[in-house]
């Protein structure tokens, strides 16, 4: 029985940790659209477009991981679940 309960407890700090990873890549995806979008109110500069191409590489990096993190938070809730089951 103490394996089973000290897996359901590492499969507990996992989903903790990939719950604050959701929060960080939420943040800054919010944050690099946020800047993308204001520089399309000024296109009339030089370094604007190169810019933005910077922060539509990085947001779709940020998106990456965190469809990622929460492909790997529903395997752990799934996991947690089947070892709830069997206590």
């Amino acid at each position: 029985m103490e394996k089973k309960e000290a897996q359901l407890e590492y499969l507990k700090e996992k989903q903790k940790t990939y719950t604050e990873l959701l929060k960080v890549w939420t943040a800054l995806t919010i944050a690099t659209t946020g800047g993308i979008v204001g520089l399309l109110f000024k296109l009339d500069q030089k370094i604007t477009l190169p810019l933005i191409g910077l922060g539509a590489w990085l947001d779709s990096i940020f998106i990456m991981a965190l469809v990622t993190t929460l492909v790997e938070l529903n395997q752990t809730l799934r996991e947690i679940k089947k070892w709830t089951k069997s206590l």
